[in-house]
């Protein structure tokens, strides 16, 4: 009999909502609130961001997705900045810097995650004025479940401000996002509007954005699939970290579960069945969501843009943008992994002679007496193991002769010594000298590199430090309680500044306060 007990008590918490909402055919609705610094900026200014996501039946804290999306937008739906930021201890945080040649007017900002984008109930849309004071009406405010009192004193060359946690607020743990401005217009707080707001709190199908991902396709030229797997080779040179992979039946690869700040470098490379690179590497481009509901969000009911049920939630794949540029005498897809170069500057600034007198003065790099290149650590045990040579992308035979390129036509060298030098296949097996021409100039056939990409991924945000350039004073995303009752912090004294308050407890309960000071 207990046996049979224990088998009913297991099935019924499988089948629990807590069970289903780590199943990815069953997740949370994911809710956003987004809270800026201020409410109006000056163009070039930095918008500092908080974003709150909650479980949208219950109204409690989760991170569920990893990466929140912002954007800047005006009326039209234009894009301007997007910024993604990763849950860092839980919360989502960053800024977006406004562009300089930004025009005066409103814009919009917009908070997603690849589970609720186009849901108007669950993204968080906040309007902002640039160049201007706010003259648009405010939303209704639904009043908070707790409102902070909140006081300033005079501490020394400083101020002091105190927040004074209600009882019920303080004894339960809470995160919040306070700004002080010298901004004289009242920020409109419409947590306790958008946080309220009743929702069905249905499961959805789909999957959370738990990690980042590169994918592509290899083909052979005449864009056919291959006879074999393909190998596909990533490095980060920043991240100092490489992977591998295999291709399927279909040439499709997925490079999987990456964390990539913003602007990491990636150099992907692909070889056929036997190593070969006479093949062409594609990399899927960046897809993000466009808004398509009305942004001016006091001119639509969001009830008509709401999904039937919200089970269907289409998504779309977190991919990066293929960037290749190769420029002469600049960093290339090659020379950004080297392991040394020497720029056109450099050269100058070293004034060799010939090539042989430039490899001197590169460590690990050895020339024998006939003046054969050796890259230490890559020798056999006969000493005979040497160094390959590149012109231009072209991997020069054993007995090219370095004192045919007169050292004014070369716009860079390039060393590759360490595991990076696999990148050229079996020829960097040895350790590898590249050297660009100025023109290419000097190879008979520049060789192109079609199974060789550069990618700038876009990733998430690297975290910054707040700063005060501007009329925000003070800005923390990241204030959490866990049964403190009052809380203070100084500011640099000024005769007139404004406190915002915006924040959730660990049950879900709604914090916003905003109090405005002038010294006497």
């Amino acid at each position: 009999m207990r046996l049979v007990i224990a088998i009913l008590c297991l099935c019924l918490s499988a089948l629990s909502p807590s069970a289903w909402a780590g199943d990815a055919g069953a997740l949370l609705q994911e809710r956003l609130h987004l809270v800026t610094d201020r409410a109006c900026y000056d163009a070039g200014d930095r918008m500092w961001l908080r974003v709150f996501m909650t479980d949208a039946s219950t109204r409690r804290p989760v991170v569920q997705s990893n990466y929140v999306h912002v954007e800047l937008l005006d009326e039209t739906a234009t894009v301007f900045e997007r910024v993604t930021l990763m849950a860092r201890d839980g919360v989502f945080n960053g800024h977006i810097d406004l562009p300089p040649s930004a025009d005066a007017g409103t814009y919009y900002v917009r908070a997603y995650t690849r589970l609720n984008a186009n849901r108007p109930d669950l993204e968080s849309v906040a309007r902002v004025a640039v160049g201007q004071s706010w003259r648009g009406e405010s939303k209704p405010i639904c009043r908070p479940d707790h409102e902070p009192q909140v006081w300033a004193e005079p501490a020394g060359d400083s101020t002091r401000v105190y927040i004074l946690l209600p009882d019920e607020c303080a004894l339960t743990e809470a995160s919040m996002a306070v700004a002080v401005s010298t901004d004289s217009v009242v920020p409109r707080l419409d947590i306790g509007t958008s946080l309220n707001r009743d929702l069905l709190g249905d499961y959805v199908n789909g999957l959370a954005e738990t990690a980042q991902r590169v994918t592509g396709r290899v083909t052979a030229m005449d864009g056919k699939v291959l006879p074999g797997k393909a190998t596909v080779l990533m490095l980060a040179p920043q991240a100092d970290f490489y992977e591998s992979t295999m291709t399927g039946v279909d040439g499709r690869f997925a490079f999987e579960d990456l964390e990539l700040a913003d602007s990491t470098v990636l150099i992907v490379q692909a070889t056929d069945s036997k190593n070969r690179g006479n093949v062409l590497l594609t990399i899927d481009e960046v897809q993000f969501p466009e808004c398509k509901y009305p942004l001016a969000s006091d001119e639509f009911d969001m009830k008509d843009y709401m999904v039937t049920g919200g089970r269907n939630v289409v998504l779309d794949e977190l991919q990066v943008h293929a960037i290749h540029v190769a420029r002469v005498g600049e960093m290339d897809a090659f020379s950004t992994i080297a392991d040394a170069s020497l720029s056109q500057e450099r050269l100058d600034e070293i004034d060799a002679s010939c090539l042989h007198d430039v490899f001197r003065r590169i460590a690990g790099v050895h020339l024998t007496s006939d003046e054969r290149i050796i890259i230490r650590g890559r020798t056999s045990i006969y000493g005979d193991s040497y160094a390959s040579i590149a012109v231009d992308g072209v991997v020069q035979p054993e007995e090219f002769d370095l004192h045919s390129i007169p050292m004014a036509d070369v716009a860079r060298v390039d060393v590759f010594k360490s595991g990076t030098s696999m990148i050229w296949g079996v020829d960097g097996g040895r350790g590898l000298i590249s050297i660009t021409t100025k023109g290419g100039k000097i190879a008979s056939v520049k060789r192109t590199t079609p199974n060789l990409k550069k990618v700038i991924a876009t990733g998430y945000q690297a975290a910054k430090p707040f700063s005060s350039g501007s009329r925000t004073l003070y800005w923390n995303p990241a204030v959490k309680t866990r049964g403190d009752k009052l809380l203070w912090f100084n500011i640099s004294r000024a005769a007139h500044f404004s406190v915002s308050i915006e924040g959730l407890t660990g049950d879900g309960k709604t914090i916003a306060a905003h109090a405005e000071f002038i010294s006497q």
